[in-house]
């Protein structure tokens, strides 16, 4: 005859049983997300909090990998093709790297458009639907963003004056950033994050174009000692996903993945404040310069430099980028 369990037995089977069933169902889907940017930058961390709000939401049903540094072998400037043909599940991109493939996903990068955080989160608010449509038709989704501290200029020497942009050779990092400062004087060179610390040890470059966190993170303090605030703007990256890879989540799992994406953006872009002073107290920690305030002559000398960048961008989005621009600029 069988012996009733003990309520010790019963818990342990019932304990067991209910690994068991977790361990059925965890890891059913199993990701990638590659991320051209060290493990200690803004955009890593939001990739982190996104794949641990998944994993936990979805009870160990997802699972997201995170590939920093570009160790799983994509520059941020493949990512697109890459998400896009299944290579790799997920991407955290500087979008506005992408303006080749449509004009539209270079806005965010347009010299002196956004003077703040808020800006930066009100623009990226209005394109919720435009990035769904341009993305959709290269076979991924949106999913979150990860906001950047503002880009300035990281130099060996002070700016206050026009003549001092003349000959400077400076690492950028786009078409926007080619034209502006090309017309301000400068020797611009566009390359990718990873060439820019190989580039200034070799003296290949005398600056570069990007923002205070992402050279503390790179440690730029070693090569360079000033960091300039121009008000160039406040720029974010994606976080997109290979379409075929979403279309097979189940709707419960979609709801979790749009949540944790939609989460995780509110905060970074409510972070992002706190995250620049203690950027700007770790320059200065480490004997960087940091200057805040723009001689005025110098910072209209670089608004008008920036106009013919703004100008090609209109001329290539027609009505619909003045539209764009109109509405957010109006607010």
């Amino acid at each position: 005859m069988t012996k009733a369990l003990t309520s010790a037995a019963l818990a342990a089977v019932v304990a067991v049983s209910s690994t068991l069933a977790f361990g059925a169902q965890a890891q059913e889907f199993q990701w990638d997300l590659a991320d051209e940017y060290p493990s200690n930058s803004l955009p890593a961390a939001v990739d982190k909090a996104f794949a641990d709000l998944v994993a936990e939401r979805s009870g160990g049903r997802i699972k997201i990998t995170i590939h920093y540094g570009g160790a799983i072998g994509f520059k941020s400037r493949e990512h697109l093709d890459m998400v896009g043909s299944g290579a790799v599940e997920l991407a955290d991109t500087p979008i506005h790297f992408h303006g080749g493939t449509n004009p539209l996903l270079e806005i965010g990068s347009l010299p002196f458009i956004t003077a703040t955080a808020d800006d930066a989160y009100r623009l990226y608010g209005m394109l919720q639907d435009d990035y769904v449509e341009v993305l959709g038709k290269l076979n991924q989704v949106p999913i979150a963003a990860a906001p950047w501290t503002p880009v300035g200029f990281w130099s060996n020497m002070p700016f206050t004056k026009p003549e001092d942009l003349h000959g400077w050779t400076v690492r950028v990092y786009d078409i926007n950033g080619q034209i502006t400062l090309k017309e301000a004087g400068a020797n611009p060179v566009t390359m990718a994050w990873t060439e820019v610390v190989p580039a200034l040890t070799t003296h290949a470059i005398d600056g570069v174009l990007t923002s205070a966190d992402a050279g503390a993170n790179a440690e730029m303090w070693q090569y360079l000692k000033h960091y300039t605030e121009v008000g160039y703007g406040w720029q974010w990256n994606l976080i997109h996903m290979n379409l075929d890879t979403w279309n097979s989540l189940p709707p419960d799992l979609q709801e979790i993945v749009r949540d944790a994406g939609r989460e995780v953006t509110e905060r970074a872009f409510t972070d992002i404040k706190d995250k620049l002073t203690q950027s700007y107290d770790k320059l200065r920690a480490n004997g960087v310069t940091v200057v805040t305030e723009l001689d005025p002559a110098l910072r209209e000398f670089l608004l008008k430099a920036a106009k013919p960048a703004e100008d090609r961008w209109l001329e290539r989005m027609g009505p619909a980028g003045a539209e764009i621009l109109d509405a957010y600029r109006a607010n």
